[in-house]
């Protein structure tokens, strides 16, 4: 049955529309613990997808495209998703029941957004099958039960800390394999637009930002771009050589050009 046509009294939720202030605010708590809810039992399906069609197949499969991935394949058709984003979901939904199963419990009473999961689960990766790997759950879904808000950088920082305290060691590791993959692309966009980017270490990115807000900076109040427009323009200054300054035009602008 569509879910618009399902009785919202079936589901736990307000019937109407028509609440006081109080009610709404109630309704968006309860509603994003159903989100959460929700997105648990999603992973609880392609967990147990796992289970039926991989985990027999693990041992011995050496085809070029393989139990897992075809397992994939089946969600990303179901869910008319692409490849990538239904292996990401398989990632996810095996790493939270074989690694983190504290986590889980904390994604399935609503104490963790579902948008936070993916970050806990790229940052404990090495923790995968070391003794400490149930310490570092435990601390984590410890934390997340603790009154408070979050954010994605909030719980990347608790996810290292808590992988820090049981192995320092690790949380080195991964950012010498997460420095290995440091990369250069362009991609095609609409309209004859384009977009460049680079992953590569966040001392070098902040340098980077620096260097580009400093140099965008430097025009005047009656410049027409907006703040971005600005830092795109001077990247390219910068890569290129060429000079960057204020488009008013004004013969009175004192940044018209600057090297």
């Amino acid at each position: 049955m569509p879910w618009p046509a399902r009785d919202p009294a079936t589901l736990g939720l307000p019937p109407s529309f028509d609440l006081p202030v109080g009610g709404h605010l109630d309704a968006l708590a309860d509603l994003a613990a159903g989100a959460a809810y929700l997105e648990w039992r999603r992973y609880r399906h392609a967990a147990a997808l796992h289970t039926e069609l991989v985990v027999p197949e693990e041992d011995r499969d050496e085809r070029a495209v393989d139990a897992y991935a075809q397992c994939a394949a089946r969600i990303a058709t179901t869910l008319a998703v692409s490849q990538y984003v239904a292996e990401r979901l398989l990632d996810n939904a095996v790493a939270l029941r074989d690694r983190l199963p504290r986590v889980f419990e904390c994604l399935r009473d609503g104490v963790v957004s579902p948008t936070f999961i993916r970050t806990i689960v790229s940052r404990t990766e090495l923790i995968h099958g070391r003794p400490y790997q149930g310490l570092v759950d435990a601390d984590i879904a410890a934390a997340l039960r603790k009154p408070g808000s979050w954010s994605t950088a909030r719980v990347r920082d608790l996810c290292d800390q808590m992988v820090h305290r049981r192995d320092p060691d690790a949380v080195r590791e991964r950012r010498e394999e997460a420095l290995k993959g440091r990369c250069f692309f362009t991609e095609a966009g609409l309209d004859g637009m384009g977009t460049v980017g680079a992953t590569m270490s966040a001392e070098r990115a902040a340098i980077v930002a620096r260097v580009v807000e400093r140099l965008a900076a430097q025009v005047c109040k009656h410049d027409s771009r907006s703040k971005g427009a600005r830092a795109s323009d001077a990247l390219f200054a910068l890569v290129k050589h060429a000079p960057f300054g204020c488009d008013c035009a004004r013969p009175e602008c004192a940044f018209q050009v600057v090297d």
